[in-house]
């Protein structure tokens, strides 16, 4: 699933195997943010060419498809803003306010009837 950051809650519903289990992941970012370690001009005094500023945050949780389970992600890592080669940075300094993003993330689990 993908879709812009929404501004209010947000609900996907998707349907999976009763029972299985799921590795799930929720990669948030707001373009133009910059910081002192991402910032809108490199040392070099080249801009960033995408208007990145800090690079997306990587939150990570399993759930089991049974009724009523819930789980909260947790952050472990970024993405690197310049390089899309799919890889998760653990590494997460330099960054500030971009973990306070979301103000609450959760995956339920609930019946479709």
């Amino acid at each position: 699933m993908t879709c812009a950051t929404p501004k209010a809650g947000l609900t996907i519903p998707i349907t999976v195997p009763a029972g299985s289990l799921w590795t799930y992941f929720i990669e948030v970012n707001v373009s133009g943010d910059f910081n002192e370690t991402f910032r809108r001009l490199s040392e070099d005094g080249r801009p960033d060419l995408y208007s990145n500023g800090r690079p997306s945050l990587v939150h990570s949780g399993t759930i089991e498809a049974t009724e009523g389970a819930v789980s909260r992600p947790v952050l472990i890592g970024r993405s690197d803003q310049h390089v899309p080669d799919g890889r998760i940075i653990e590494d997460i300094s330099g960054i500030t306010t971009a973990s306070e993003l979301l103000q609450s993330i959760g995956v339920s689990c609930r019946s479709g009837n």
